[in-house]
């Protein structure tokens, strides 16, 4: 599949809160966003489209930021498009180990609203990361075994460029969390995913 955001898929995802939605998608912290939206189900305007918007302060750890995900066992490769970055936000492609007991764990490549591009790594809620000075908004990444890959590229046509690279056998036999997150600062933060696939 190349466009799970499109009027076939359309739903309002805050619709009934956390849980599972439609089409294989899960959301977490709905009450921390004001739209959580496929293809302006809400009315929101998001047309073709994953949108999501906040006006309440979130942070990684514990993750309380608005969460759309599916769930995933195994390899896996998965790219993004982040249509528009946030206002008074970051926004990205993560995968998280909902089972952690030691504190939050994830891995990601994420976007700030400078729209300057980070690697981050998540480990019992310790932050390791690194700024990639890039305005890249197609984002990818892979899992082979426990070898998670990301990946950026500025052009549809481009070649991918690979932006980090992280071992996390921790996460080995987990099913795992894969999606966009968005973090408020300030404002009324938004993001716009175009496609997940």
């Amino acid at each position: 599949m190349s466009d799970l955001f499109g009027a076939s898929t359309a739903q309002n995802l805050i619709t009934g809160g956390d849980g599972a939605k439609l089409y294989g998608w899960n959301v977490l912290n709905s009450a921390n966003a004001t739209v959580m939206d496929v293809d302006n189900a809400s009315g929101s305007g998001f047309t073709d489209r994953l949108g999501i918007k906040s006006a309440t302060s979130t942070s990684d750890s514990p993750l309380t930021n608005p969460f759309v995900y599916q769930e995933v066992t195994g390899d896996f490769d998965v790219d993004i498009y982040l249509y528009a970055v946030a206002n008074g936000g970051w926004q990205g492609l993560i995968c998280r180990c909902p089972t952690a007991s030691a504190g939050e764990d994830f891995v990601g490549i994420v976007s700030n609203d400078s729209d300057n591009l980070y690697w981050t790594d998540f480990t019992n809620s310790s932050n390791t990361y690194g700024d990639l000075s890039s305005t890249n908004r197609y984002l990818r990444m892979t899992r082979v075994g426990n070898t998670f890959t990301v990946y950026r590229k500025l052009n549809p046509g481009d070649a991918w460029t690979s932006a980090h690279t992280f071992t996390r056998a921790d996460f080995a036999g987990e099913t795992l969390q894969l999606g966009m997150y968005l973090k408020r600062l300030g404002g009324t933060a938004s993001t716009q995913v175009d496609y997940f696939q």
